[in-house]
């Protein structure tokens, strides 16, 4: 009797191949992380909105927010660079 590994293998996984998956993980952690930005950034917007003007927590909402935004032009710029890569190389189309 024999068993063809190969195919269970990839029927369980789903994946046909390495670069889909890799495709597939980095699309995720963009969205994730786009997901989490904006998260972080209302949750500095609303600490600002509550500070009740102390200067504090208002520096502490504004540290936030600054960090948000940071954290989008990461993002942006890991989506631009996986982006680019996968032109160049022609590894696929990335659908987000």
């Amino acid at each position: 009797m024999r068993s063809d590994i190969g195919s269970e293998v990839n029927s369980f996984f789903f994946y046909k191949d390495l670069g889909s998956l890799v495709m597939q993980i980095v699309t995720a952690a963009i969205v994730i992380g786009a997901i989490g930005m904006i998260l972080y950034f209302l949750v500095g917007g609303m600490n600002w909105l509550t500070a009740g003007g102390d200067k504090v927590k208002v520096e502490t909402a504004q540290k936030t927010i600054t960090q948000a935004i940071i954290g989008f032009v990461v993002i942006a710029s890991a989506y631009a660079i996986f982006r680019l890569i996968t032109q160049t190389f022609g590894l696929g189309d990335m659908s987000i």
